[in-house]
């Protein structure tokens, strides 16, 4: 999801050619309930819309912290120390096509931002069972590896938590 200028609207960035995403933070909107058959989807729709599975890049941190200790001979390297030394970044910038009304990769420009936050519009999750609550700790568990903040807005109490 991206804002749309001048106003405090956030728009779903392949339908509106004018919203724009704030660099370091992603906007995730989950439009369907939260529930067994599809908190694994919810989970990958998250990574996707991100760019970035943190359980890979966990791993990739956790390799070379172990490399950087046995290069050095030293003691092991704190894998959470490694991940503050390394910044991650999405790179990639979306533009619009007035041809056909899509949005697609620019290859030619590529705006580098790190991502600091990922915010879940919980405005479209009418329900969330067991399972779904399961998927939402999982995944503020993941991204908080990696030390990147999720947060969830928009969430109805007395329809979501049920």
């Amino acid at each position: 999801m991206g804002r749309i200028p001048g106003t405090s609207d956030f728009k779903g960035l392949g339908h509106y050619r004018s919203a724009e995403e704030i660099p370091g933070i992603k906007v995730f909107r989950f439009d369907a309930p939260l529930y067994f058959a599809n908190a694994e989807l919810f989970i990958l729709s998250v990574h996707n819309a991100c760019g970035l599975n943190p359980v890979l890049v966990r791993s990739k941190l956790n390799e070379r912290a172990a490399a950087e200790s046995k290069s050095n001979q030293e003691q092991p390297v704190d894998a959470s120390k490694a991940a503050s030394d390394m910044q991650l970044r999405v790179v990639g910038r979306r533009v619009a096509d007035a041809s056909n009304d899509s949005v697609m990769e620019d290859p030619t420009e590529h705006v580098v931002t790190q991502l600091t936050h990922i915010i879940i519009d919980c405005s479209s999750i009418p329900y969330v069972d067991l399972m779904g609550k399961d998927a939402l700790a999982q995944t503020y568990a993941d991204y908080s590896t990696i030390d990147i903040t999720v947060l969830m807005a928009n969430c109805k109490g007395d329809r979501l938590w049920n």
